[in-house]
């Protein structure tokens, strides 16, 4: 596994949404949004239990620009259901940033 970090000063407007931990049927997503008027700048999730991992964590955009969810799934081999957390790391929305997916 390779990982990366981005540091920079703190934006405008950060905070941290959390979702509440959920239980959850294997790959069925949470979704942590960020308050009205915010963007999302990062996210992540957690996935509960023994045999567990994350199988999706992304963002997404309801409405054309900056996207406002971040969206996470898992699953867990050893039973049906998993429990998730979601988050998403939130700010002001960032003037001159573009967002592309491929």
């Amino acid at each position: 596994m390779t990982v990366w970090a981005v540091c920079a000063t703190t934006p405008q407007g950060y905070e941290v949404v959390q979702t509440p931990a959920l239980q959850v049927p294997g790959d069925q997503p949470v979704t942590a949004a960020c308050p009205a008027s915010k963007a999302v700048l990062g996210g992540g999730g957690d996935v509960q239990g023994d045999g567990s991992s994350l199988t999706r964590s992304y963002p997404r955009a309801t409405a054309p620009g900056q996207p406002t969810l971040w969206v996470v799934a898992g699953h867990n081999r050893s039973s049906s259901s998993c429990g998730v957390v979601g988050y998403a790391m939130c700010a002001d929305p960032i003037a001159d940033v573009t967002w592309t997916t491929h």
